[in-house]
């Protein structure tokens, strides 16, 4: 979304009071990012067979994390308190499922905030 808004901006667009996000919007981590691609490089070494052929814009952990009930949401960001305890348990319950390493978080939650 921030990059097709800076492309607005570059084109002159203004989209500013006509731009409306539902509060249960999913939001796609960068951590989620690493994961899909992470996943397919994995999986280009072992098997080119079993790849997907993915963007790796984080499309599949981020509906795997909905599906494990453990997403996050535009409306979590309405207090931050509360988005940063959420967003904690949201990195360490998705760790589980993917070990993601190289991770920025304070950048992350810089963008978000």
């Amino acid at each position: 979304m921030f990059e097709e808004l800076a492309q607005l901006d570059k084109n002159g667009v203004d989209y500013k009071g006509r731009l409306k996000l539902s509060s249960r919007a999913t939001l796609v981590s960068q951590i989620q990012i690493e994961a899909d691609s992470k996943s397919e490089d994995k999986k280009q070494k072992e098997d080119l067979t079993q790849m997907l052929g993915t963007t790796k814009r984080g499309i599949g952990p981020s509906y795997a994390s909905k599906a494990l009930r453990m997403s996050l949401r535009v409306g979590d960001l309405a207090d931050w308190t509360t988005f940063l305890e959420k967003y904690d348990r949201f990195l360490k319950n998705f760790n589980e499922y993917f070990n993601i390493q190289n991770f920025d978080k304070k950048k992350e939650l810089d963008t978000l905030r």
